[in-house]
This record gives C-alpha cells, structure tokens and sequence, in this order.
C-alpha cells in the first residue's frame, strides 16, 4: 500500500495543532487570581480574606502593621496531570483598634519558589453599622426574642446609614426536593433514589410583604447494592429538617470600600 506523505504530514499537523488547542483551552479555563483590594471588617474579632491564585502557588504576607495575622488556609499542587487547576489561601487577621491598615503580600510559583506577582489589600476596620433600621413588621429586628416564627408572610424593611447606598433586597428560600442526575451510577445499584434540593434568590421590594419558605434543607440518598459477587447490602442516608428557612439578603455599596457588601437576615418557622 501506498502512503501518501504529505496527506500524512497534513493530518499529523492537524491533530498536533488540536492537541495544543484542546491544552490551551484547559490552561485557559483554570481559574484566574482573584485576589480582593479592600475588604471591611469590625474591631474584636477574627477575620478572614480569601483569595484564589493559579495553579502551584502560595502567598506569603510580608507587611500588615497594627494587624495579628496568619495564613489559616492554604492548597496548591505542582502536579502536572492533576484537572484541579487552581490553587487558594486564606489570611486571618484581629484587632480591636478602628482605623485603616495595609496588608501587603508575594505570590510565589511553589515549583521555582520565586515571586510571581506582589500587591496590597487595604483593611478598613470600622464598627458603625450599614443599617439605621430594619424592620420586620414595623418592629426592630435587632429587638426581636427569636427569629423563628409561625407567620406565613412577613414585611421587611431596611433603613440604610449615611454613607451606605443600598442596592437590592432578595428573598432565599428552599425549593421542593428533587431527584439529582448521577451519571456515575452503575447498574450494581437498585432501587436508588436521589433527592436534594438548593436554596435559590429571588429580587423583592424592600418595605414589602413576602412569603416565607416552606421547605428547609433536604437530601436523601438510598439503594440496594447487588454486583453479584460481593455481598448485597441496603444503603440510606437523610438529612431533614424540622423548620423551613429563609433568608433575606441585602446588597449595599460600603461606605468605606465603595464596594458592593452583602448582609443576610434569617427566619425560621415550623414545618
């Protein structure tokens, strides 16, 4: 048989320049550095900053006068094979005293162990509050004995501080339980089911009344395992609970960042 070379070469080229697409598509879908600039914080107690870095690297504090601090988390790998991309930490940091303070940083390659970006975060330690009110059925939250309920409905109110600039109120509540598609399952598995369910976020009017969820979080896994050779056995796992949750999330822009903030507010009720 004949071998045409250079419809050989044509297609060698070709799939080698896939390859190369197909690992420039993975490179590029790795998560980026996420690394915050500001972030606000309170007085007396312990705060953390996370950050997302690429593939291999760790972060080292080199400056953050007034400031305890401490890397409290981090994870990174050099292996090459390995699909998880990318790579995060975590730096804790107390004070009790207001003000503004700097914590500055190296992002190092843990492969070569030399600095592959530098930067700054800018603390600001402030204890007044974004809200001068908020109000659940015109009484003050903060005032309230519980937050748990046996109301359907309720209407919520937020009343901002100067400085603050509120944004939008959401409403989070449960969803009913629903099967969870497992493409991993093998035919050893019988009579399984599958439930969770997801708390998702709808936008509402603030001072409005809203509904209250009716479902709190949920999942439910069980089956009867039969490979043929191994002995069989009944597998059942649930997590319920008693009360239905809801959430009422508030988006602000900071006084102090000018960065959008969240603040969440939470009621239960009996199912």
């Amino acid at each position: 048989m004949k071998i045409n070379v250079k419809k050989m070469r044509y297609v060698l080229s070709s799939l080698a320049l896939l390859v190369v697409m197909i690992f420039g598509m993975a490179l590029s879908a790795r998560a980026a550095r996420d690394i915050p600039t500001k972030v606000r914080s309170y007085p007396g107690g312990v705060n953390s900053i996370s950050m997302d870095l690429e593939k291999g690297e760790y972060v080292k504090v080199t400056a953050a006068k007034g400031l305890k601090y401490k890397i409290t988390y981090e994870r990174w790998n050099t292996e090459e094979e390995d699909y998880n991309k990318d790579a995060s930490a975590t730096i804790s940091y107390y004070t009790k005293k207001k003000g503004t303070y700097t914590i500055k940083y190296d992002v190092y390659s843990a492969a070569t162990n030399t600095i592959t970006a530098s930067g700054q975060i800018k603390v600001f330690v402030q204890n007044d509050s974004p809200f001068k009110k908020v109000l659940v059925n015109g009484k003050d939250y903060y005032k309230m004995d519980s937050y748990f309920t046996t109301k359907k409905s309720i209407k919520f109110k937020v009343v901002m501080n100067k400085g603050y600039k509120f944004k939008k109120l959401e409403l989070g509540t449960y969803g009913a339980p629903a099967p969870v598609t497992d493409d991993y399952r093998s035919s050893s598995y019988k009579n399984y089911t599958n439930l969770e369910n997801e708390m998702t976020y709808r936008t509402v009017k603030n001072g409005a009344k809203v509904t209250l969820g009716n479902y709190g979080s949920y999942s439910l896994r069980e089956y009867d395992y039969d490979n043929g050779y191994d002995k069989p056995y009944k597998y059942h796992y649930l997590s319920d609970s008693m009360t239905a949750s809801t959430y009422l999330r508030v988006t602000y822009i900071d006084k102090y960042t000018k960065q959008e903030e969240t603040t969440s507010f939470y009621f239960s009720k009996l199912r």
